[in-house]
């Protein structure tokens, strides 16, 4: 069954010069076992790291289809054809 996903960012929307970090996006969702709140980042995500909520519950994290590394690629190369576009 999928989880109910938040995605936060403690950082400011607007690099100005640069890529938007997708992978230091933050991530809230709730322990299957418990419901507890657990918090990862889309970095751990991609990495399909196995996270812990505050009962001790170990969580495998998925990237099904890559989505993390892809949305961070596709952000990249939208600001590579920014920067093109300035010149």
């Amino acid at each position: 069954m999928a989880m109910p996903v938040v995605v936060r960012s403690s950082r400011p929307m607007s690099a100005a010069g640069s890529s938007f970090p997708i992978m230091d996006l933050d991530i809230d969702f709730k322990c299957p076992e418990c419901g507890s709140l657990v918090k990862a980042t889309v970095a751990e995500v991609a990495r399909q790291a196995t996270k812990r909520c505050r009962n001790g519950h170990s969580i495998r994290l998925v990237d099904q289809g890559g989505g993390a590394r892809k949305a961070q690629r596709a952000m990249d190369d939208l600001d590579r054809a920014l920067k093109r576009f300035g010149k």
